[in-house]
């Protein structure tokens, strides 16, 4: 197995170091200006709900919690429903920057639980940040009369209503960033090992040219094993010829 020459290596890298800084730096600009200008900017708002237990005695409050959680995968299937997803469809008409289809709708809201608690939140996507925090305050007050009405829940509370959050969920322009630039990098080492091995190439040839000679072969690379075996033989096969040539001057 042959041995990395590690010093080969770095000399290569302090050669071309100019030129991968350069690829790095055009692949995370490139990726920056891709992902600020044709990639649709995705915002996320949301409120969070409680749906309070019954007046109960103490015996029957931890199984009301029980159900209360039970419930939530309920609500989540109610929120996508029709009767939910139309209202809220028509109630955006004229309200949201951006328009919304029914389908476009049924994707971009969600329930997400918070572990071991009661209270849960509704969760919206939108095309703005302003159309994120009006999607889910709206699907709040359609799912909560729907909630009342069609479960026989008493009550159901909002804890904190949906604000714009300017900042957005997708895409995550750091991350891109960090791909542009790493696939400036792998441009770069593809560029310098093609360019080496054509440089290579080259230079074998003009050697050839310039000194007037003929390609005859190629030595072909030899392990540090088979080089130390071929320079013993070379080595033996001398020593022979050399005391031939003594016993025939003696013979003279």
């Amino acid at each position: 197995m042959e041995k990395i020459d590690l010093y080969s290596w770095m000399k290569q890298g302090t050669r071309w170091f100019w030129l991968i800084c350069g690829f790095m730096i055009i692949g995370g600009v490139g990726a920056s200006w891709v992902t600020g200008n044709f990639i649709p900017k995705v915002y996320q708002s949301s409120v969070q709900v409680i749906v309070p237990i019954s007046q109960a005695d103490d015996r029957n409050i931890s199984n009301e919690i029980s159900t209360n959680l039970m419930q939530i995968p309920t609500y989540s299937e109610l929120l996508k429903s029709s009767l939910v997803i139309t209202e809220l469809t028509d109630q955006l008409t004229l309200k949201t920057e951006f328009n919304y289809s029914e389908t476009n709708l049924r994707s971009q809201i969600s329930i997400k639980q918070a572990k071991e608690s009661q209270i849960f939140e509704i969760v919206a996507e939108g095309k703005s940040a302003a159309d994120a925090a009006i999607i889910a305050n709206r699907v709040f007050y359609i799912f909560k009369n729907q909630v009342q009405e069609l479960l026989s829940v008493d009550e159901v509370i909002a804890v904190t209503s949906a604000i714009p959050d300017e900042k957005p969920v997708y895409p995550n322009t750091i991350k891109n960033i960090l791909f542009g630039a790493l696939g400036g990098f792998m441009l770069a080492l593809s560029f310098i090992v093609i360019y080496g091995y054509f440089d290579q190439v080259s230079t074998s040839k003009q050697n050839l040219d310039y000194l007037q000679l003929t390609d005859l072969g190629q030595m072909p690379n030899l392990k540090q094993s088979e080089s130390t075996v071929l320079s013993k033989k070379m080595n033996h096969s001398i020593s022979l010829k050399e005391k031939n040539n003594v016993c025939k001057t003696r013979e003279q």
